[in-house]
């Protein structure tokens, strides 16, 4: 049983730095909920920065409890490598994306797939293959760099810098993904470049907040399997609006459900 855009991050100023769990804004899932209230969840037209799409998965522990105890096992920062079919092993393997060859290892391959689902996530939130903060100026992200993956991006007053994808990098976890014309109920969106550069300061922190946020919800038995940005809410929402009257639309089902809740 699915809950549809189940809030995990969120703060009600999108300016605002979410460095708390107190900051969170009407974070439903810091709640305790019957399965059937569960599948219920909806996120209100309200301004965001990340959702949480979860997954309850109270049934499958009675049907399958070495498949459950392996998925908890999965560290928030490796979710998203799940749906990615790139090198996972300390050694690098080489890759390919259409006429282009890239070598890769696991480390590397998540710190693509973090920078891809957040957009932008400072370098000493990411582990290298030694698991210590990641060094931009050697090591994984100096190669990400060298390939054209990644870019960095100082930060003002901070040793760290920030970490973007390239176009580049963003095409390479496109092309490598292990469903690519999965259902729409779980695609991952993933991005490149920044957005507003006046706010990367405060949308580091968006990746900090989600590993606090996510380690939460495992120990309570909750699977996360995506994350949505402010930004992909916005578009569907103002998609719904626009469609609403139009009879039949194409949007998500899921995302249909959610928003025409939240507007009752």
């Amino acid at each position: 049983m699915s809950a549809p855009w189940a809030q995990g991050v969120a703060g009600s100023n999108p300016v605002a730095p979410t460095t708390s769990s107190k900051n969170l804004h009407k974070s439903y899932v810091g709640r305790d909920f019957s399965p059937a209230d569960r599948s219920r969840l909806s996120c209100p037209p309200l301004p965001r920065i990340a959702s949480f799409h979860l997954k309850d998965d109270s049934r499958d522990r009675d049907d399958g409890r070495d498949r459950d105890s392996r998925e908890r096992d999965i560290e928030p920062r490796d979710v998203f490598m799940e749906g990615l079919d790139l090198p996972r092993g300390l050694e690098r393997e080489l890759v390919h994306e259409r006429d282009r060859e890239y070598t890769l290892r696991g480390p590397e391959s998540r710190t693509l797939s973090v920078a891809g689902v957040f957009r932008v996530v400072s370098s000493r939130d990411l582990l290298d293959h030694h698991d210590r903060p990641a060094d931009p100026r050697t090591g994984d992200l100096r190669h990400l760099r060298e390939h054209g993956l990644i870019r960095t991006i100082p930060l003002h007053g901070h040793r760290d810098v920030a970490v973007v994808l390239t176009d580049r990098g963003r095409d390479l976890l496109e092309s490598h993904r292990r469903d690519p014309d999965g259902g729409q109920d779980h695609h991952q969106e993933f991005y490149a470049e920044l957005r507003k550069a006046r706010e990367v300061e405060h949308d580091v922190q968006i990746y900090r907040a989600y590993e606090r946020e996510a380690e939460r919800l495992q120990e309570r038995g909750a699977r996360i399997e995506r994350v949505v940005l402010d930004c992909e809410l916005k578009r569907e929402y103002q998609q719904f609006l626009q469609e609403r009257n139009r009879g039949p639309t194409t949007m998500m089902p899921t995302t249909r459900r959610a928003f025409s809740n939240s507007s009752k």
